[in-house]
């Protein structure tokens, strides 16, 4: 064995069973560059890995946890690393003094059961460990449970931990949601709810929502230098999936006259900066914003996108009496261009990917609404054709 440098960086090479290894040690130190040599062959020839394992597994979940995100965090968008952080964030509440080997499907059971409660209207809130600190409701479903489970699982998977178990562990039953067309009174209300809301985007972004059919992350991540206001056109940047990223939207005059009303308000915008910038938000006046008070935005970043539009959205959901997520924007516009008679390939390309559940349901109301379409053209004909 040997260790030598290049430039500032000490390499080592030795030959182990039979191949030889040459490889940076990223260390500008002798005795660390030793340590790594010392570790890297240890590895190679087994036991090194074995003990690596077994220090692993007698780690308290919180340093396991934070070992396997920080292992992985390069190749993981934002989104992605910010899901993550939050899945943690709710795992250590419940498995804080928990070592990592002695997490088991019991364990695993309870977590599950103890994370949400039924309200008397029928909603789940979070409970127990994990639940908001300040004893806030905090809506969950179990989506979210067994996403948080679903990172617990990659991290027992990571210490070879998971394979004894899993048999054992069951996910939560999910309620298949496919997106309905909102009415015309409850699109209403939201809308006018919007008008009023503090969030200064919310309505623009609504509105272009529900006439493009855009995901969440694809607008509000969006920049100026995508949207071309001559051919009326969005070109979606980094999307879900491979197939929905860069496809051309087009934009009708509603989503249109929205974007460029909400432009006239960042004249100096850059083709860089966010159509949706990051603001934070003031009250001037007495009592809240609902009372005589008033909510203005201060500290644009227009290099950031605006943090999230979720806050103010279940604000103007109890405001029009209308429940439905920000995600239902985009089932609503699939929905009604499906119920025009719009081809489902078509529709496939203005939306993006969707999942065949999906595209079955929207094949359902394409028939549906040729189905309505012949049955008024026979009262039409009553009485003249026999």
């Amino acid at each position: 064995m040997a260790i030598f440098k290049r430039g500032d960086i000490y390499w080592y090479e030795f030959v182990v069973n039979g191949q030889r290894i040459r490889e940076s040690t990223r260390e500008t130190t002798r005795t660390k560059a030793l340590s790594k040599e010392r570790d890297r062959h240890k590895e190679l020839e087994g036991g090194g890995r074995v003990e690596r394992l077994d220090k692993l597994r007698r780690k308290l979940f919180p340093f396991a946890a934070k070992e396997w995100f920080e292992s992985n965090l390069a190749g993981w968008s934002e989104s992605y690393q910010s899901i993550q952080r939050l899945n943690i964030e709710h795992l250590n509440a419940y498995f804080g003094k928990r070592l990592l080997v002695d997490i088991g499907p019991d364990d695993i059971g309870k977590y599950q059961a103890e994370q949400r409660s039924k309200n008397d209207d029928g909603t789940w809130f979070r409970t127990g460990k994990g639940a908001d600190p300040k004893g806030k409701p905090n809506v969950v479903s179990a989506r979210t449970v067994n996403m948080e489970v679903s990172t617990l699982r990659m991290i027992l998977k990571w210490a070879k931990l998971w394979r004894n178990i899993e048999d054992d562990v069951k996910m939560l039953p999910e309620r298949k949601r496919v997106g309905k067309a909102l009415t015309v009174e409850q699109a209403k209300k939201l809308l006018n709810a919007c008008l009023k809301s503090p969030q200064p985007s919310l309505h623009t972004a609504v509105v272009v929502f529900c006439n493009t059919a855009l995901r969440n992350g694809e607008q509000r991540k969006a920049k100026w230098e995508q949207v071309d206001f001559l051919k009326a056109e969005f070109t979606v940047g980094a999307s879900k999936t491979e197939g929905s990223s860069g496809r051309v939207v087009p934009l009708n005059a509603t989503a249109l006259a929205a974007l460029t009303a909400w432009k006239a308000n960042w004249p100096d915008a850059g083709v860089e900066d966010f159509i949706f910038p990051s603001q934070k938000l003031k009250y001037v006046g007495k009592g809240s914003w609902l009372a005589r008070g008033k909510m203005v935005p201060y500290e644009t970043d227009p290099s950031k996108p605006v943090g999230s539009w979720k806050k103010s959205w279940a604000t103007v959901q109890r405001a029009a009496g209308v429940q439905a997520r920000i995600h239902d924007l985009r089932h609503h516009a699939n929905t009604v261009m499906a119920e025009s008679g719009i081809p489902l390939s078509t529709l496939k390309a203005v939306a993006g990917w969707m999942t065949s559940e999906m595209a079955e349901h929207y094949s359902h109301i394409r028939d549906e609404a040729k189905r309505k379409a012949v049955e008024a053209l026979e009262a039409a004909n009553a009485g003249r054709i026999q």
